[in-house]
């Protein structure tokens, strides 16, 4: 049996530079992720036959010359993985800067999450929500493919993130998601 609660949860959350840093690193791999896999698999059949047919008397050993052709192509994937992410913040930041120290202030209701700032105020259906990704510090809140609210758990005790978890899990059911660094996104 399930316990229903109707208690709220409040949090302020102030948009900081490592905060958008990280959302922005967060939100390029989850999106990156099936294209990345579909770009390195053309990647990887399609350049070292290519190679290999224009060089071959250069190339005796093949296995060894596509050996290192994928992994090259593995390590500048992977690079430009973790650098266009924080050069997009760079260029944001610089145009403009007002985003920085721009403050909500989240109330987390039984269905549905009020969100307050110098804008004004908003209602979003649990349901409504394009997804939620879980990280380490934060809670990212996507409206839609694009624009998420980022929610510092900083700000939160074990209970209330807990609470959080289980209000997105039961209302998102698979369209939230848990990233860890190392293991990339998995299901929580």
């Amino acid at each position: 049996m399930k316990k229903e609660t109707n208690k709220t949860i409040q949090v302020k959350t102030k948009y900081t530079e490592e905060g958008y840093y990280t959302f922005n690193r967060v939100h390029y791999r989850f999106t990156m992720r099936r294209k990345r896999i579909w770009f390195l698999l053309l990647l990887v059949l399609s350049i070292p036959l290519i190679i290999a047919y224009l060089f071959e008397p250069l190339f005796k050993n093949i296995p060894f010359a596509v050996l290192f052709l994928l992994c090259d192509t593995i390590i500048v994937i992977e690079l430009f993985t973790y650098l266009i992410p924080d050069l997009q913040v760079k260029r944001t930041l610089r145009e403009d800067a007002s985003v920085l120290d721009f403050e909500n202030e989240y109330t987390f209701l039984k269905d549905a999450l009020k969100v307050k700032n110098s804008n004004g105020t908003q209602k979003v259906e649990y349901i409504a929500l394009y997804q939620a990704v879980e990280t380490e510090d934060y809670f990212y809140l996507y409206l839609n493919k694009m624009a998420a609210f980022l929610i510092n758990k900083k700000e939160l005790t074990k209970k209330e993130m807990e609470e959080i978890r289980n209000r997105l899990k039961e209302s998102l059911l698979k369209k939230y998601y848990y990233y860890e660094k190392k293991k990339l996104f998995k299901r929580k």
